[in-house]
């Protein structure tokens, strides 16, 4: 392996290790048929596979399909708190403007009963 091969090697910034208790850090290793794996170095997990390029075990070791999904999930589950949120403030608002409404509904009725010329016959309530 060539210094340069070795250098990509050691910059490859890889997720932890994804056994649970682990979280140690991973490192792409060359193995001995001239492909790479990647290696946790605190408790030792390979890669299942071996893969032509280090590109491609970093990937490997980094593609993590339960945690995007789970990602992916917590997201769609802030967006739905965040919408609740918002309607809830919302309620909250129109109930105050109702409520305001009310409390001045008997000074509108009796303002526009003072502008309001009577009418013979009207039933005042």
């Amino acid at each position: 392996m060539t210094p340069q091969q070795q250098a990509t090697l050691n910059t490859t910034e890889l997720k932890p290790c994804p056994v649970p208790w682990c979280n140690g850090v991973g490192e792409v290793v060359p193995n001995h048929i001239g492909g790479f794996l990647v290696e946790c170095t605190r408790c030792v997990l390979k890669s299942a596979r071996h893969y032509a390029t280090a590109n491609d075990a970093a990937k490997a070791w980094d593609a993590r399909p339960i945690e995007d999904a789970l990602k992916e999930k917590n997201a769609t589950l802030r967006e739905a708190l965040e919408k609740i949120g918002t309607d809830y403030n919302d309620c909250r608002t129109y109930a105050t403007l109702d409520d305001v409404a009310e409390a001045n509904f008997d000074t509108a009725v009796n303002a526009l009963k003072d502008t309001t010329p009577a009418q013979e016959g009207a039933v005042d309530r």
